[in-house]
């Protein structure tokens, strides 16, 4: 239960670093890696791209992981819930949606005076239909989304699993993001 630790990864430093490399010639570079809530769970940000890209980056990831490990007698699993009661693993993308001059196209330069919520104040339209949508689809792409039973064992309140559909905004939007 070492949750974002910064130097619990040097245990396995020669692991990370081999990871790190093996990613790196895949063309599918981590941004960072650290601890989180479970015991063996880990976090990776893999570096912005587009889209098209981002899920052959994601599925490159988890090989190198697992193929990397082999060689230090680790076995990566990505289970989403591998012990009840215990943090589970999961995956989450965080979307960005930019003009050709890299504009966030999310973002509405002067606030909306009267918002229906006030977190969207600073949320373009475009923005707001995107999140729309989300929270309309999500419960009918569920089945693609935790494919299997262990998948939906991970959905139990207070462990860091949505068990409803919602959205809350806990950072501002900022142009540059």
């Amino acid at each position: 239960m070492f949750g974002y630790s910064l130097t619990r990864p040097v245990h396995n430093q020669d692991y990370y670093y081999d990871i790190f490399n093996t990613c790196e010639a895949f063309r599918c570079n981590i941004e960072g890696w650290h601890t989180e809530s479970g015991p063996g769970v880990y976090e990776a940000a893999l570096e912005f791209g587009e889209i098209a890209q981002m899920a052959d980056r994601a599925c490159l990831f988890k090989y190198t992981v697992k193929s990397v490990a082999t060689k230090y007698g680790i076995t990566p699993c990505f289970m989403a819930k591998p012990k009840q009661g215990l943090p589970g693993n999961s995956g989450h993308m965080h979307v960005s949606v930019v003009d050709t001059n890299g504009k966030n196209l999310f973002f509405r330069e002067k606030p909306d005076p009267n918002p229906p919520y006030p977190d969207v104040a600073q949320l373009s339209d475009l923005g707001r239909h995107f999140l729309a949508g989300i929270l309309e689809g999500l419960p009918d792409i569920m089945p693609m989304l935790a494919p299997t039973i262990n998948s939906y064992k991970r959905l139990v309140e207070n462990f860091w699993a949505p068990v409803t559909v919602s959205w809350v905004s806990n950072t501002a939007l900022l142009p540059s993001d």
